[in-house]
């Protein structure tokens, strides 16, 4: 009897994953490409439904991260591997790892977008690998905006007074937090949670004050806070520390600023090497 009853359970199993297998297979292809994987439901698995931007066109202006997708089938040991070309058919990358699972790995490959537009921009080709042998082909476009194209640094530099409000609108700003959603441990614009300028002390619990720096590598950035009465709440400097963008973030706790400096209109200052490059003014309040 009880042998029976495995049999039955085995049988079962079986038929689910092969359910769900094929299920798969009707709603997405083996091999595709997408911005990132987002475990909506923090369950820890990946599902056909949280894979965010299936596309074959990515651009600087949208899109931070690229991520390219293998699904493996009984191939636990092999070796598997992605080639990416360049539109010029030279080889940007080539990555290689071990199928680790079965009866299906799932196998992801991200880069950032912006590292592959400043190599070239254009049609480039995806290639997936088991032991050597193609197994699927793409391509997909990469594309940046005249703007983003590399120009010489000291020739910005000399007209970064001159840069729009809209420009440093997008480069200084207030919101709740930082999220890294896709755990890549890259910061995306797309990932800072509540950006505003008007801020709940019942409600809000962080506010964080996020500023974007673009080839300033070794410069000394400062922030100022200014508290509704004027007065310098709050003071800080900072190195930057990367090319081609340094994104810093000074973090604090709504009620220690409401305790300290009270409700009403912050200013928020920020400096380049002493120098005043930007401020913005955001409200906090008790309002329903």
């Amino acid at each position: 009897m009880k042998n029976r009853i495995y049999l039955l359970l085995t049988i079962v199993i079986f038929g689910v994953l092969t359910f769900f297998i094929q299920a798969k297979a009707d709603e997405l292809p083996d091999y595709f490409i997408c911005n990132y994987w987002y475990d909506s439901n923090d369950d820890g698995y990946l599902d056909d439904d949280e894979y965010v931007g299936i596309k074959d066109a990515f651009s600087t202006v949208t899109d931070s991260l690229i991520t390219f997708v293998g699904y493996f089938y009984d191939q636990k040991g092999k070796e598997i591997g992605l080639k990416l070309y360049q539109p010029n058919e030279t080889v940007y990358s080539d990555r290689t790892a071990e199928a680790e699972y079965d009866p299906l790995h799932i196998q992801r490959w991200w880069y950032n977008v912006k590292n592959l537009a400043n190599a070239d921009t254009g049609r480039w080709i995806a290639k997936w690998y088991l032991e050597d042998v193609i197994q699927a082909t793409k391509t997909f476009m990469i594309s940046k905006p005249a703007s983003d194209y590399k120009i010489n640094e000291d020739w910005l530099d000399m007209f970064d007074e001159y840069l729009s409000d809209d420009e440093n609108t997008e480069d200084f700003f207030a919101c709740n937090k930082w999220v890294d959603k896709n755990n890549d441990d890259l910061i995306d614009r797309d990932e800072f949670i509540g950006e505003k300028k008007s801020f709940n002390a019942e409600i809000d619990t962080t506010i964080t004050f996020v500023s974007y720096w673009h080839n300033k590598k070794d410069s000394t950035i400062k922030i100022k806070i200014y508290s509704p009465d004027n007065e310098l709440w709050f003071e800080d400097t900072a190195t930057v520390e990367y090319e081609p963008i340094h994104i810093h973030r000074w973090p604090f706790n709504v009620m220690t600023m409401v305790s300290k400096g009270g409700l009403g209109n912050w200013d928020v200052r920020w400096y380049l090497n002493g120098e005043f490059m930007y401020s913005i003014t955001i409200d906090i309040n008790k309002e329903d």
